[in-house]
Order: structure tokens, then C-alpha cells, then sequence
């Protein structure tokens, strides 16, 4: 699966996160981000999973603008296991895998 994020740019707050990032992340290739804290790393994570939507730019999967499709599209095709955990959720390794199958179920499927 594809990956390109094109002219990336997010504000938090008065504070630039990201300006005019672009990465292309071909199929069947893996790519590490590396920085300092601080730097856009997680912001541009988040943007790539539709936790935070870009002030200008487009990410795309496949070749589609992730923010133009419903969010059930995104969500078949993109995900995330952050690595912030929530106190009183313990789940087990099956149990989180099994979670992230949720967006390619049917709305009966056990």
C-alpha cells in the first residue's frame, strides 16, 4: 500500500507542528521517522491516521485523499496502535488484534 503526503502543513495552536511536509512511502517498503522531541513526528502520525485533520495539504493512501473518503474507508486501510495506554483497559495481544479487524467486519460479524 502507498503512501503520499504532499505540502503537509498543521498549527497547534500559534505553534507551526509541520510546514509543507511531503514523503513518499512506496508499497512494500518501510520507512522510520527520526527526530528530536518535539520535532512533528507524532503530528504527522496522527495526521497519516486521521487523528488530526491538516490545515493545508493531502495525505494519500492507494493513490486517495484520506480526508475526502469517509471515515470508514480511512479506517480499512490505515492504523494505529498508539503508544499511550489508557488506565482500565487491559486487553490481551488477541484481543487488540481482533479490535483493529473491526472496520473490515460486517455489522453482523461476531
Amino acid at each position: 500500500m502507498s503512501l503520499d503526503i504532499r505540502a503537509v502543513s498543521v498549527a497547534l495552536g500559534r505553534t507551526q507542528a509541520l510546514k509543507e511536509v511531503s514523503l513518499s512511502v512506496p508499497e512494500g517498503s518501510f520507512t522510520a521517522l527520526l527526530g528530536p522531541n518535539g520535532s512533528g513526528k507524532s503530528t504527522l502520525l496522527r495526521t497519516i491516521y486521521r487523528a488530526r485533520r491538516p490545515d493545508s495539504g493531502q495525505v494519500l493512501v492507494q493513490g486517495t485523499d484520506i480526508w475526502a473518503t469517509p471515515a470508514s474507508w480511512s479506517a480499512r486501510h490505515t492504523g494505529v496502535l498508539a503508544q499511550e495506554q489508557h488506565s482500565g483497559y487491559e486487553f490481551t495481544v488477541t484481543e487488540t488484534v481482533t479490535m483493529g479487524r473491526t472496520p473490515t467486519c460486517g455489522a453482523w460479524t461476531g
